[in-house]
């Protein structure tokens, strides 16, 4: 059994199915088992804690690395935050003014944008994600910034991102680029998470299915790739389990050492 005192898990088609739209019954398990072995459990997402809420995400974990890393939280509060500099927010406000498109900001609280489109509607549809709440120019950037998402396409989007200092943009569709401070990320989560735990990177193990996980797999210890996971991710993981929908967590906990066989 290998010696693992923490696991990053992350949401979208890991954790959480789109296919059904909940988390499956043998996820819920195996994280259940794993806490009462004494193992922390972690949601590591690029999501917001609205978006998580809308979702009816009702899992209890130990702590959330959230916004691709920008902020992560227990139910004691913040332990990392990261949000985006000043000049780069007043960069994409310029840009903004002069020839506006849809961008969605997430807050600490909150998440809001200045526009949308049906396109925009469409994607968020598709990811279970409520439109949100629409905000005048002067209102946008009111509080700490720590992800923004442009809906733009990448020939737009290239000039603006030119003039940016210290962002770290990761396109997700062809319109959609998460942005966050580029001393942010998910292998940061991980790390200020175990510096808050007193625990060896060595020690944990994280599991993911797309592209902004590959941070994730970097920083943690072992990585397993879902059944459902996109080929990139496979090569580089550790272990590829089962499908999300086919009880590939649980099954790899087993695989693992972590839960005993038959225990499902």
């Amino acid at each position: 059994m290998r010696d693992i005192r923490a696991v990053f898990i992350d949401m979208d088609n890991t954790l959480y199915s789109h296919r059904t739209g909940r988390i499956p019954l043998s996820a819920y398990k195996a994280v259940r088992i794993l806490r009462e072995k004494g193992i922390k459990v972690f949601c590591a997402t690029g999501r917001h804690v609205r978006e998580l809420e809308g979702m009816g995400i009702d899992i209890c974990l130990d702590g959330w690395i959230t916004v691709n890393g920008a902020y992560c939280f227990t139910e004691s509060g913040a332990y990392y935050r990261e949000p985006l500099q000043g000049s780069d927010l007043q960069v994409l406000k310029e840009e903004l003014q002069k020839d506006p498109f849809p961008v969605i900001f997430l807050g600490e609280k909150d998440m809001y944008m200045n526009m949308y489109d049906e396109h925009v509607a469409k994607e968020l549809a598709s990811i279970h994600t409520a439109l949100p709440q629409i905000l005048e120019a002067d209102e946008l950037f009111r509080e700490d910034i720590y992800q923004f998402i442009p809906y733009a396409p990448q020939s737009r989007f290239d000039a603006v991102q030119k003039r940016f200092g210290n962002v770290r943009c990761m396109r997700w569709t062809d319109l959609a680029v998460d942005c966050i401070s580029a001393d942010a990320g998910k292998d940061r989560g991980v790390r200020e998470t175990c510096r808050m735990l007193g625990i060896d990177t060595s020690q944990t193990c994280a599991f993911g299915d797309g592209p902004n996980d590959l941070d994730l797999f970097a920083a943690a210890g072992f990585s397993v790739a879902m059944g459902n996971a996109s080929y990139i991710i496979k090569e580089m993981a550790d272990l590829v389990t089962a499908d999300i929908d086919e009880d590939g967590l649980f099954l790899a906990c087993v695989r693992m050492g972590l839960i005993e066989e038959g225990s499902l």
